[in-house]
């Protein structure tokens, strides 16, 4: 029992000591009696009355005549006022002062060891020690409370006061009591708390910021085996829940021999919202009902699209001295959707072929392949092909976002191989061309990753046989002469064997990236 008399008379104590303490300077521009002689008086400065002028001084006395009314919120205001213009360190004090009386303990220390440490010669020793022992009275009524944010940048507010960015350099001094801290940073969900301060001088939280997410979870309940469409797509049958982005969403539900449904739902962020669809019956001759609109067939739908990639001709027959040949194709195809899982339509394409790998041709190289070598030389400078043909698709899946297809297309290309040739014989050069029609028969493979309405895009693969001039190679022809810079076989010559001729059948492999739209 001694003991607590023995507290409740030091904190009674403490507290008249800081009202007694903060109180001093509104009276300062008063005369105080002298307690040295005058020789060796500490030389003081003029007070605040006298030191000030201008606005700043209205603004102080202002302040004064509102303190000692009772309205320390309207003094403060005023003495800040004074303090912005005049930049003098003993208004300080007098900011402390109101604050006190508002009871606003963590503010009173801030402005208080401000005042010691920009007072400088305007304060004078004794007015530091009567700040010191205010500072550490005034310490039992406040608390440092260290805010943790797992987020920089985050910017940290206590009672509505923003006190710095996360991370914060130092514990915030706040006052006794239920405090509200609030955290918040763009593009997450803004933190609030209420902390209670008093058991200890030194309190920590942690703050875990979680990310904004725009969107909500949808279910739908209708018949069962009933199918459920969002936004054109079917995503389930008879029940369905799922996560939406936060918008406005087409739900349709339909089922044979029920009149369908569709109406708009807008979801809100975090929303957990529930439909409920029960379908009605089609009316029947027997039983009379309201006239139902019957839909109209879809009507065909048309596709555009771009094809690119890169591919290998392969021959595989003939000579045995043919070579692979890369090449790298772009195509165009205009199509047709006759129904949600057939697409029928024609291609456009163009490739160029890796000069370095001879066109894929077994022809005798730009080089000698030894001392001795004579044989008519072929350096080739421009090497492509054209095609186009008729395809169909077969989708699998059309309703939903990831449908993969399979498809057959049949038609012809034309290749161009541009050539320099050399003959070590005569040293003469010219140049020639050869290439000529194939028929091609391809299948494809691929996956549409729809995103959006009716754009659509995703890989393939293509297989194709050649048959034709395409394929077919040709070494040198024995017998051939040099006539005006052109090789030519003369009447009589035996030009072209069937060793030289090369392949007849090919093969290509492709496989790229396939991007369109269906409207």
């Amino acid at each position: 029992m001694q003991g607590k008399q023995e507290r409740l008379r030091h904190a009674l104590g403490s507290a008249v000591l800081l009202s007694a303490a903060l109180c001093a300077p509104l009276v300062q521009g008063k005369d105080k009696p002298k307690t040295k002689p005058a020789a060796t008086a500490e030389a003081s400065p003029p007070p605040l009355a006298q030191s000030l002028t201008g606005q700043a001084k209205n603004d102080y006395e202002a302040g004064k005549i509102l303190y000692a009314d009772g309205d320390y919120a309207g003094a403060l205001v005023k003495f800040a006022a004074a303090h912005e213009q005049s930049h003098d360190a003993r208004l300080l004090w007098n900011m402390g002062a109101c604050e006190k009386n508002l009871r606003h303990y963590a503010r009173v220390l801030a402005l208080v060891r401000r005042y010691v440490a920009e007072g400088g010669p305007l304060i004078t020793d004794q007015d530091r020690a009567e700040a010191r022992e205010l500072i550490s009275t005034v310490e039992a009524f406040t608390a440092a409370l260290t805010v943790t944010v797992q987020e920089p940048g985050a910017t940290v507010f206590v009672d509505d006061e923003a006190v710095g960015l996360s991370p914060l350099p130092a514990p915030v001094i706040v006052d006794l009591g239920t405090r509200k801290l609030r955290v918040e940073k763009t593009g997450f969900v803004t933190y609030q708390a209420s902390i209670g301060v008093g058991g200890s001088k030194e309190l920590t939280h942690e703050v875990q910021l979680v990310k904004e997410v725009h969107e909500g979870k949808l279910t739908v309940r209708a018949n069962p085996g009933a199918r459920i469409l969002i936004d054109g797509n079917e995503v389930g049958r008879g029940t369905w829940t799922g996560t939406l982005p936060s918008r406005g969403h087409t739900l349709r539900v339909e089922q044979d021999g029920m009149i369908p449904h569709q109406s708009e739902v807008v979801i809100q962020d975090a929303e957990n919202r529930v439909v409920e669809v029960p379908l009605v019956k089609l009316p029947t001759q027997q039983e009379p009902g309201p006239k139902v609109p019957v839909e109209k067939p879809v009507p065909a739908r048309f596709e555009l699209g771009l094809r690119g990639g890169y591919g290998l001709l392969l021959p595989v027959g003939g000579s045995s001295d043919a070579e692979n040949a890369g090449f790298v194709p772009f195509g165009i195809e205009v199509g047709s959707r006759r129904s949600k899982t057939v697409s029928l339509g024609v291609f456009f394409q163009h490739a160029g072929y890796n000069r370095g790998s001879s066109c894929g041709v077994n022809r005798h190289g730009p080089e000698a392949e030894s001392p001795g070598d004579l044989q008519l030389r072929y350096a080739y400078t421009s090497c492509q092909h054209y095609a186009a043909g008729f395809q169909v698709l077969f989708h699998m899946l059309p309703s939903l976002r990831v449908d993969p297809w399979m498809g057959f297309d049949i038609g012809g290309q034309y290749s161009v191989r541009k050539f320099e040739s050399f003959d070590p014989l005569t040293g003469q050069y010219g140049d020639g061309k050869d290439g000529g029609p194939s028929a091609s028969l391809g299948a494809q493979l691929g996956v549409d990753f729809k995103p959006v309405g009716g754009l659509f895009a995703g890989p393939f693969v293509r297989a194709a046989g050649l048959l034709g001039e395409d394929v077919k190679a040709s070494g040198r022809d024995e017998g051939a002469s040099w006539t005006n810079d052109q090789y030519e076989c003369p009447a009589g010559a035996e030009c072209g064997s069937d060793e030289d001729e090369g392949v007849t059948l090919g093969a290509q492999v492709t496989f790229g990236l396939r991007v369109g739209y269906t409207f």
